[in-house]
């Protein structure tokens, strides 16, 4: 996940800067702030303290990720293995054909 950026000016920056910032007081800081608004209209993070359920990120993260690698590499390595073994001639490929079905096909 991205950091945020951690933003500071000197004492002499702030009264240059337009919107002006909210007025803090030593070692208070603020975790976000639209311009315009005041420090107590400043909504929290997370919509009023609340903790981001992250128990489900890792089903998520091999579902969307885990799983379709693992089905492409099935589906290629049967792709694969369906080429190799009609170059081959595949193994036993004239001893399950019936007679009745050779006849008809060297006819």
């Amino acid at each position: 996940m991205h950091e945020a950026w951690h933003v500071s000016w000197r004492g002499i920056d702030t009264r240059t800067l337009s919107p002006s910032l909210p007025a803090l007081t030593s070692g208070e800081s603020l975790r976000t702030w639209v311009p315009g608004q005041s420090r107590t209209d400043t909504p929290s993070p997370g919509g009023g303290g609340e903790q981001t359920d992250h128990s489900w990120d890792g089903v998520l993260r091999f579902l969307t990720i885990g799983l379709p690698v693992i089905v492409v590499g099935l589906v290629a390595g049967g792709v694969f293995r369906c080429l190799y073994a009609r170059k081959r001639g595949g193994p036993g490929r004239e001893e399950g054909i019936p007679d009745s079905v050779r006849r008809v096909l060297a006819a």
